[in-house]
């Protein structure tokens, strides 16, 4: 097997582009004509698409196909103490 042609800056800004926009990692990458161990090997040094790739694992087949969706607050577990706690 051969490595991956590295991403450029310009092809790993659009993949963030269009992955912040909802798109699934496997498909944008075929739109985009990237590897994906390309994407994964940028992601070791490229701060933003790292944050972008968030909770990804490259080694998870059933992670393929699945898009990044923002959270909303309310999914966040609340602040406060539970009640009957100290």
């Amino acid at each position: 097997m051969t490595d991956p042609v590295p991403l450029t800056g310009c092809q790993a800004g659009r993949l963030i582009t269009v992955l912040r926009h909802g798109q699934g990692l496997d498909v944008a990458a075929a739109e985009l004509g990237i590897d994906l161990r390309a994407v994964w090997a940028r992601a070791r040094t490229d701060t933003q698409l790292a944050i972008a790739l968030a909770g990804r694992d490259p080694d998870v087949h059933e992670e393929r196909g699945h898009t990044l969706r923002p959270t909303t607050s309310a999914s966040w577990p609340s602040a406060s103490p539970r009640a009957g706690r100290s």
